[in-house]
């Protein structure tokens, strides 16, 4: 799923949280997700409102802050 650093493309606000309590819902125990790069705030708040996502993995190390 391709989201955007500065601004959310192709999805809107409720379409991210539906797609990820779709796919997470039926998996039993601890899951989440990996987020590559710089994470919008709009983003981060999008994806800790989810119900099904248990935490957020964020990789920073080769995105240079510019």
């Amino acid at each position: 799923m391709i989201v955007g650093r500065r601004k959310i493309l192709f999805y809107l606000e409720d379409n991210i949280l539906e797609a990820f309590n779709k796919l997470l819902s039926g998996i039993a125990g601890y899951n989440g997700t990996h987020v590559c790069g710089c994470i919008s705030d709009k983003l981060f708040n999008i994806l800790t409102e989810s119900d099904v996502i248990r935490f957020l993995n964020l990789e920073f190390h080769d995105t240079p802050k510019t």
